[in-house]
């Protein structure tokens, strides 16, 4: 178990090899943005950095504060295995999920048996959300603590929109130099505003 004197120093260091876009997304309040840059600029570990940032500064007390669900096992399983690397207790498959299980765990809450497929479990999941009153989703275990969604996207599912206020979506994107992170911005989605 890492104590905060532990986590402060793994911070630090990863602290010193973030450059500055990096820094800017790593301290700012827990709230939508997009951070964006090729395979291999870091996303992950900024994300990872992000989520220690916030603990030393008390705003995550637990891993249950926070949910990151990817869109494939690779990659949960790269969220994993840097986590792990740096903060065992943060980084567990409980809170970092693919997309595919964070379906399969709300279904069991569903009151009507439901018959789904791989292929048609998300569908199936995301009929039930919008079933359910809006605060009834988060009276579940995994998600009645959860204060933030960080959501790891490609470049195809950039695109995508999602109704919580509190999403981090992480897409690849142009970079300028370097194959750094260049850019971070606030979502200016209006439909995105607008269910907020």
């Amino acid at each position: 178990m890492n104590s905060s004197h532990d986590l402060s120093d793994i911070f630090q260091k990863l602290w010193q090899h973030c450059n500055q876009e990096q820094k800017t997304f790593i301290q700012t309040p827990l709230q939508s943005m997009k951070l964006i840059g090729v395979p291999g600029a870091g996303k992950s570990t900024t994300i990872v950095t992000k989520i220690l940032y916030h603990y030393l500064k008390k705003n995550f007390i637990c891993p249950l504060d926070y949910l990151l669900i990817t869109f494939s096992k690779q990659a949960q399983q790269d969220f994993l295995q840097k986590g792990k690397k740096y903060a065992p207790r943060f980084f567990q498959s409980t809170n970092i999920r693919t997309l595919h299980s964070l379906s399969i765990y709300l279904l069991q809450f569903s009151p009507n048996p439901i018959h789904y497929t791989l292929s048609s479990v998300i569908l199936h999941a995301t009929n039930f959300i919008l079933s359910l009153p809006p605060h009834q989703l988060y009276t579940s275990p995994l998600l009645s603590h959860c204060q933030i969604i960080f959501v790891d996207m490609n470049s195809w599912e950039e695109s995508a929109c999602y109704p919580q206020s509190t999403f981090y979506p992480l897409s690849d994107g142009p970079s300028i130099q370097n194959h750094r992170i260049t850019m971070s911005y606030f979502r200016t989605c209006s439909t995105c505003q607008s269910r907020s």
